[in-house]
């Protein structure tokens, strides 16, 4: 039970300090390592859809907005307008804070899940 319920926000912590747990014994790390990881990077999956969501609804129009009132005699196409809000999201810091926690929750939940297919080898 420990496994799946406090496992996973537990996992989060360094090897030593998880040693010092009373309920240390009785958590299957690997799991709830893996676990964390995929929950991460869900997450982190949404969170990506609604910055990019908010992000080309809100802030995008404005900035393309100032840059056209700098350049008047620019009259920019209906693709090349979402290909700037593209590139606008891609260059947030926002959006490589979200996909670095995303890379992270996909690399902890592989790295964990070798190590349960290891322990589990039928050879």
């Amino acid at each position: 039970m420990w496994t799946y319920l406090a496992g996973p926000f537990l996992s989060l912590l360094p090897q030593r300090w998880r040693a010092g747990l009373p309920c240390a014994v009785s958590i299957h790390w690997r799991r709830a390592t893996f676990i964390s990881g995929a929950i991460e990077a869900l997450a982190s999956l949404c969170a990506l859809v609604v910055w990019y969501s908010y992000s080309v609804s809100r802030h995008t129009p404005m900035q393309i907005e100032q840059a056209l009132r700098a350049h008047p005699n620019l009259h920019p196409s209906e693709m090349q307008m979402g290909l700037i809000g593209f590139v606008f999201v891609a260059l947030n810091a926002v959006t490589w804070v979200i996909c670095w926690f995303w890379l992270e929750g996909c690399v902890r939940a592989v790295r964990a899940g070798e190590k349960v297919h290891q322990l589990c080898r039928f050879d």
